[in-house]
């Protein structure tokens, strides 16, 4: 199975400003036989209004169970990042190495099943997106076992994200024509920091 989630463990839908980061979450199972697999590769390829912040891959093993990671596992000895731009897109493969596969089996052991391999992956949205927009992120898992049998996942469910924003037209009450240079400005509600601050 693949999984994916947005900023925590099975949450779906967020919503974020223009520059403000955020981590996807992907989430395959262990493999019973990933001990003598050949490959365990996953892909995610971001929509144009997603900027790949750099550096920012990390994968983890953990428990199904668990919210907070068990086992963190290190770049260049236990998988590989490999990010590309093709089409205006950016795409992101992240490849477990033989040792990393067989750490992976030392550490679920007989309880495969009750383990996860968990990817993150943060990003940003940019000027792309536009107004209003929802953004879904999915991802793929192509695995070959021991004997070459080669399976390939897609996420069931995947995340997605909000830009927020919308679109405002003022109008005379009395003509009904669309009034120019009318002005607006949105903001948040402000928190009790902000109140104190004096910010608004």
């Amino acid at each position: 199975l693949l999984n994916k989630d947005i900023m925590r463990i099975d949450n779906k839908f967020s919503s974020f400003d223009i520059n403000e980061e955020h981590t996807w979450i992907i989430r395959g199972s262990v493999p019973s036989d990933i001990k003598d697999a050949l490959s365990y590769k996953v892909f995610d390829r971001l929509e144009k209004g997603l900027t790949y912040i750099a550096d920012s891959v990390s994968v983890a093993v953990a428990e199904k169970t668990e919210i907070e990671n068990n086992n963190d596992l290190k770049e260049f000895t236990d998988y590989i990042t490999d990010v590309y731009e093709e089409d205006g897109c950016t795409n992101i493969e992240i490849s477990l190495t033989e040792i990393g596969m067989k750490n992976i089996a030392g550490i679920a052991g007989n309880d495969y099943d009750k383990y996860e391999i968990r990817i993150y992956i943060s990003t940003m949205i940019n000027t792309d997106a536009g107004v209003g927009v929802d953004i879904i992120n999915s991802a793929s898992l192509d695995y070959e076992n021991a004997v070459g049998h080669e399976f390939f996942i897609e996420v069931e469910c995947a995340p997605k994200i909000s830009t927020g924003g919308l679109n405002i037209l003022k109008v005379d009450s009395l003509s009904e024509k669309n009034l120019s240079g009318a002005e607006f400005k949105l903001a948040r509600d402000a928190s009790p920091d902000d109140v104190k601050s004096g910010k608004y």
